[in-house]
């Protein structure tokens, strides 16, 4: 810090480290992150997650509520998208804007995203690969949105493995209980 800011050199260690805080601006970030009810680790983890540059937790909170994000959620979608600072601005848009594609309406995807920011760290075939499963089954464009509104994990949360075993397990289910009402 000496070498950095000559003039803070005749300070102490403290002082020096105060200026640095305030300077930074992490103080009303953290203040604003506590307000909405994140925890000290979940805190952490988003500062270090922008590798200290809060001005790109900034902007990503500014794209968030572009999205409808509400404010409650701001904070738990980025302590829970764990590589989102990672990500470019640019994949982010095609993500939402693929999604807008499938069905699901703008002023909805806020809402998606709060209840399982972990489709924001899904790459684009990735997703593409999700969204053709769904299609597979004969879902139109329609209740495709109306179900990633409703249950927006069956999107994002799960692995591609179980979505296929859950609809394996359902589809023996309802074979077998066809059989045994026709007295096989």
């Amino acid at each position: 810090m000496r070498r950095d800011r000559p003039e803070l050199a005749h300070q102490s260690f403290n002082a020096r480290a105060r200026t640095y805080i305030q300077e930074s601006g992490v103080v009303e970030l953290v203040k604003w992150f506590k307000h909405n009810s994140l925890t000290y680790p979940q805190i952490a983890k988003v500062v270090c997650s922008c590798s200290g540059d809060l001005e790109k937790v900034r902007r990503m909170l500014k794209w968030l509520r572009s999205i409808y994000v509400k404010g409650e959620f701001l904070g738990r979608v980025l302590a829970k998208g764990e590589s989102l600072m990672s990500r470019s601005f640019e994949e982010l848009e095609e993500i939402t804007g693929y999604l807008e594609c499938c069905g699901v309406r703008r002023d909805w995807i806020g809402h998606v995203v709060s209840r399982c920011p972990q489709l924001l760290n899904l790459s684009l075939d990735e997703l593409e690969t999700r969204v053709q499963f769904y299609s597979d089954m004969g879902m139109n464009e329609n209740d495709f949105g109306t179900m990633v509104y409703d249950y927006p994990k069956v999107l994002g949360f799960f692995s591609l493995e179980e979505m296929n075993s859950s609809i394996s397990e359902r589809v023996w289910f309802e074979h077998r209980r066809t059989w045994k009402n026709a007295g096989l």
